[in-house]
């Protein structure tokens, strides 16, 4: 399978109970997105998002292998050296982003709360 075609798709580098930080392609948007737990029960969970540039959506997808599944998240495995490097430090680039100037969505499912914002 091709990780070129342009679907909707999770990179997760963290994943419980789904995914809970990683990278999305939405159409033809790419997200840095890590989940936020709220203890209040009457408050639904959400994600703190930053908008990426595709191409390096495109680059973290085929350094990780990224291949097609019918829930569209790919969890890494961290098994790849190279792809760790190049993992990491989007990750510490695109976290401090989202923190300082990151939006917020409620929901449980990152791509499903994205389509219905």
């Amino acid at each position: 399978m091709s990780t070129a075609d342009s679907v909707d798709r999770i990179i997760a580098t963290d994943y419980y109970d789904g995914a809970v930080e990683g990278f999305a392609r939405i159409g033809e948007s790419c997200f840095y997105f890590f989940r936020h737990f709220v203890d209040d029960p009457d408050e639904v969970s959400g994600y703190r998002y930053f908008a990426m540039d595709r191409n390096l959506f495109a680059e973290l997808e085929q350094a990780v292998g990224a291949t097609k599944s019918a829930s569209r998240v790919f969890v890494y495995s961290g098994s790849n050296e190279d792809a760790n490097r190049l993992v990491d430090v989007a990750l510490a680039s695109l976290r401090a982003s989202a923190e300082q100037d990151g939006r917020s969505v409620s929901g449980l499912d990152f791509i499903e709360a994205m389509q219905r914002k």
